[in-house]
């Protein structure tokens, strides 16, 4: 089981957001970013592969007219995206809080479940305990 922390937005929407490492944000990064709706998050990642790539395709080039030093410079970008993709997949469900509550949404409390849609459905251990206390 997995531990999901849950939101609620005034208007009654709810999201869950698992703890700790981020498969989705690893492997997707900016297009997981445009999922969860944030969008100057998307944007900044979009722009940083955009330019990694860039850079790698310019030194590839150089490599190809003869200039073998440029190698390095193509492992440093190809480098760059592994630790961009390792950060997100460490940090992303923390920036996904983080946007939830910039957009409105409560944390409500915590649940043990195997899927967002389970812990969704779970009655929150802050309820739990509010309702195992005699008044």
């Amino acid at each position: 089981m997995k531990r999901y922390k849950i939101f609620e937005h005034p208007a009654g929407r709810r999201e869950a957001v698992k703890q700790g490492w981020s498969w989705p944000a690893f492997f997707f990064t900016f297009i997981w970013a445009f999922c969860k709706k944030m969008y100057a998050t998307g944007a900044l990642l979009l722009g940083a592969v955009i330019l990694l790539g860039f850079i790698s395709y310019k030194v590839d080039e150089l490599f190809e007219m003869g200039d073998h030093s440029a190698r390095s410079a193509e492992s440093l970008c190809h480098l760059a995206q592994w630790a961009l993709m390792v950060v997100l997949g460490v940090n992303g469900n923390e920036l996904r809080q983080r946007s939830l509550k910039a957009r409105g949404y409560a944390l409500r409390g915590t649940v043990a479940a195997d899927t967002p849609e389970g812990a969704l459905a779970a009655p929150l251990e802050a309820e739990r305990q509010h309702a195992r206390q005699p008044d």
